[in-house]
């Protein structure tokens, strides 16, 4: 992404702890005083439809990263046990 702020950009293939960060930054916040905007139902529209796009992003980081971490968590539990049964089996002689 050349332009950090620009969330309409396509995402890219890796899924990074920034890039969420960044995205659940990016949400709109209810704001309760009055915006000149053009408003209307296209405004409405479009702005539902690229809030959408964000949330589904934002999911998808955020499953991709938990597996992520889930996988290496798994990974260091049985990297310990690497080995052992070798070394028990030298023992039991």
């Amino acid at each position: 992404m050349s332009n950090s702020n620009d969330t309409s950009a396509p995402a890219p293939s890796i899924a990074t702890k920034a890039e969420l960060d960044h995205r659940i930054e990016q949400r709109p916040t209810p704001a309760p005083e009055r915006h000149h905007t053009i408003g209307g139902t296209t405004e409405t529209a479009v702005s539902r439809q690229s809030n959408a796009t964000n949330e589904l992003r934002i999911d998808h980081l955020q499953n991709r990263l938990e597996r992520a971490r889930n996988g290496m968590e798994l990974n260091q539990t049985f990297s310990s046990l690497h080995g052992r049964a070798k070394a028990d089996f030298g023992r039991s002689r």
